[in-house]
């Protein structure tokens, strides 16, 4: 798909994960969407920059389980002295997780704001969580679910005039 995903579309991982790509992602945009989930979804959300082969990316979350929105990039092979850094599995970019409500068929809105590095999302208008977009520089934007199924309506991605 090319920028919009036009009158919705419905993401499905029975124990698995799956992913749609959206198209090119500018590196200054704004991408929002309605979503919702099914009962018993392990998590989904927003792709950014990812690549072709959709091997790596930026994750913004919704884990249901666990009550929470979060932020994540994969593979996490990036050396350094934080936690974070360590090339091994861990949850997600631990400092980068906000507490949220989530409710199974409950319609949330989401919007992000990307202008270069500079990340920060939106959840129902209450929630809010900023990181940085450092490593990944290019790739496209989608919509992705593990372990369950998500519903993605009215997303779009739009450039500042």
């Amino acid at each position: 798909m090319d920028g919009n995903i036009e009158g919705g579309v419905t993401v499905e991982a029975d124990e698995t994960f799956a992913c749609l790509s959206a198209g090119a992602m500018p590196d200054t945009c704004k991408i929002m969407a309605r979503l919702s989930f099914t009962k018993g979804t392990r998590s989904c959300g927003i792709m950014l920059r990812a690549s072709g082969d959709m091997d790596e990316a930026y994750y913004i979350r919704l884990e249901p389980l666990y009550n929470r929105l979060v932020f994540d990039m994969w593979p996490r092979k990036i050396k350094g002295e934080a936690q974070w850094h360590i090339d091994r599995d861990r949850p997600h970019a631990v400092e980068l997780e906000v507490p949220a409500e989530l409710r199974a068929g409950t319609v949330y809105d989401l919007e992000i704001v990307v202008e270069n590095s500079v990340c920060v999302v939106y959840l129902g208008g209450q929630v809010a969580m900023t990181t940085r977009l450092n490593n990944l520089k290019a790739g496209s934007w989608g919509c992705f679910v593990q372990e369950g199924r998500a519903n993605f309506e009215q997303a779009s991605i739009s450039v500042p005039n």
